[in-house]
């Protein structure tokens, strides 16, 4: 349940929002705003700042540290076979040195583990 002075911020606010409305009947209500300067301040720089500091990281950055950190440990199991971090990563940079669509379909239609395997094995 509301405070007393919860309720009476509640009703200044509609009584201001009102005001603004009879002031400039022509403007959209919903250019109006409902939000004192420091209401807005605190919505738009307060509670609502979700800036974190922290190294920005993409998909490749945590696989680079796992791939560095065990090379030798199982990274991906499609059905009997698998592959390590070190074996991953020689395929994928294999992969992404191709040009774009030579393995589409593969990648559509049921990808396996041989994707992008060297030919000249």
């Amino acid at each position: 349940m509301a405070t007393a002075s919860a309720r009476i911020g509640v009703h200044q606010q509609l009584v201001a929002f009102l005001r603004a409305v009879l002031a400039e009947p022509d403007v959209p209500v919903g250019r109006i705003g409902v939000l004192t300067p420091e209401q807005w301040q605190s919505v738009h720089h307060g509670v609502n700042d979700t800036a974190a500091a922290g190294p920005e990281l993409t998909i490749p950055c945590p696989f680079a540290r796992q791939a560095a950190r065990a090379p030798d440990a199982v990274a991906v199991v499609c059905g009997p076979e698998s592959l390590t971090y070190r074996e991953l990563d020689a395929r994928s940079t294999r992969l992404a040195r191709e040009p774009v669509g030579v393995h589409l379909t593969t990648l559509c239609h049921g990808a396996t583990l041989d994707l992008a395997q060297d030919s000249s094995n």
